[in-house]
């Protein structure tokens, strides 16, 4: 109750008065626990304590609501540059509950509305993150960095680029992303010149990729360099940036480059997924050895790119034979290529003998640019297809069509095995214009004991008479 509370209050706080910092700390634990202002006053002051394990215990039970009261905020950031190294992690990694971007603030001056700067820290919470961002230990630098963006109307680029030559790996990646946040285009790559010989492999291939990922002119010089580097994944991520930037790139590097064992397959088909925006006369002919690559990735963003480096139509002999790969991605790359070609009668057959569905399938769409009787003929025949997603495909393709027996053919495939089947069949003939198909579907809804498929069909029978879906 109430006054159990109060005593509770009282007696911690008489305790904090102990010369004993033991007695102290356990006080503020308790007193830690009540988010009533006279707790709270005592648990901020304790901030201040001499003794770091008390100061400690006060960052604790102020971080137990967080955010913390608005009179805690300032004297918690001053323990930024507490001599204490845990009560400074802590801190530090309480941040983001602490503080949020400092934007302009509304205030009403002479009966109107003004945005005005928000209030300025006190001095001495500006010095304490400022220094927190040179801490002597690696996890609050790395804390700070996470949070740069918080406290960019605190700190300017000289305090984030030392950064970059920092001891600890992760807090230069760090630095590298605050930078390319905090930096003109310019400046960014005039500071991270240096990282591009880093000792450590990950930094360069950090760097190289955060380059690649927003390419300004400015990173040129530094992308040249990297793109010459033995490591063909630092390499690669190099030769994205300068392409996005349409740099001249040397074609028999980039070959040697893509067919490394050691690049993976993933950068490699970044890689080459740029180049279909390059001559087809210089890289034409290195996408199609490509298509037939160790690696599916690669096969399939190969034949993607292309296509796309072609001035010409694609011709389907050169395709076709890329349906027959073992991988889907690979196949349905081909396909969607093919998809913007017309198959002759021959080159049809070879689909339909394909032994994988999605080929078969392919057949379907790709029906809709043969000559009707060509056309009529592929339908009728995966219509008899084993799989049932292929004979689903088929009916709205015939429905369409609207080809000789298209209404029985409807018909009959209601009573198909297969209940997706029956409800192509049930769609196809719903969105028919046509007072047969009605027939049809009045009969079938006697007959199926499908709930759904009846609620269906009398959604379609409630329309009005040749109103097509």
């Amino acid at each position: 109750n109430h006054e159990t509370e109060r005593q509770t209050i009282a007696t911690s706080q008489a305790d904090y008065a102990s010369q004993d910092p033991e007695v102290r700390r356990r006080a503020i634990l308790i007193l830690g626990k009540y988010a009533v202002p006279s707790a709270q006053g005592t648990v901020i002051q304790a901030l201040d304590d001499p003794d770091a394990a008390v100061r400690r215990a006060a960052v604790v039970s102020i971080g137990e609501r967080l955010p913390p009261p608005p009179q805690a905020v300032n004297p918690l950031l001053c323990r930024l540059g507490d001599a204490d190294v845990h009560v400074r992690r802590i801190v530090s990694s309480m941040l983001p509950r602490i503080i949020t971007r400092r934007r302009p603030i509304l205030i009403r001056q002479d009966g109107k509305l003004v945005k005005v700067a928000p209030p300025a820290y006190p001095s001495a919470v500006v010095q304490a993150i400022t220094k927190a961002f040179a801490d002597g230990d690696a996890t609050v630098r790395q804390n700070m960095l996470s949070i740069h963006q918080l406290v960019a109307d605190v700190v300017g680029h000289e305090v984030l680029t030392p950064l970059l030559q920092d001891a600890d790996r992760d807090n230069r990646m760090l630095a590298v992303q605050a930078c390319h946040q905090a930096l003109g285009p310019d400046a960014f790559a005039e500071a991270v010149l240096p990282l591009a010989t880093d000792p450590d492999r990950l930094i360069r291939l950090f760097l190289a990729s955060s380059l690649a990922s927003r390419p300004v002119p400015a990173a040129v010089p530094i992308l040249n360099r990297l793109a010459q580097a033995d490591d063909p994944e630092i390499a690669a991520e190099a030769y994205c940036g300068l392409l996005k930037l349409t740099q001249p790139v040397d074609p028999a590097r980039l070959q040697a480059l893509l067919v490394a064992p050691a690049l993976p397959s993933a950068s490699a088909a970044r890689l080459i997924g740029l180049l279909g925006r390059q001559s087809e006369e210089i890289f034409g002919p290195m996408l199609l050895s490509l298509t037939e690559h160790t690696s599916s990735e690669v096969r399939a963003a190969a034949i993607r790119a292309s296509a796309a480096v072609s001035a010409q139509d694609a011709d389907p002999a050169q395709y076709l034979p890329m349906l027959e790969d073992s991988s889907r991605a690979v196949r349905q790359a081909a396909g969607n290529v093919l998809l913007g070609t017309r198959l002759s009668a021959e080159q049809f057959r070879l689909l339909l003998q394909n032994p994988n569905a999605d080929v078969r399938g392919l057949a379907v769409s790709l029906s809709r640019t043969a000559p009707a009787d060509l056309a009529g003929e592929i339908l009728e025949e995966l219509l008899l297809d084993e799989d049932d997603a292929i004979r689903a495909r088929v009916l709205p393709e015939i429905a369409r069509r609207r080809g000789d027996g298209w209404l029985e053919i409807l018909t009959v495939s209601l009573q198909d095995d297969d209940r997706d089947v029956r409800l192509a069949a049930v769609r196809a003939l719903g969105a028919a214009p046509d007072p047969a198909a009605r027939t049809a579907l009045a009969t079938f809804a006697h007959a199926t004991r499908d709930p759904e498929l009846l609620r269906l069909i009398q959604a379609y029978l409630r329309r009005k008479p040749g109103r097509a879906r």
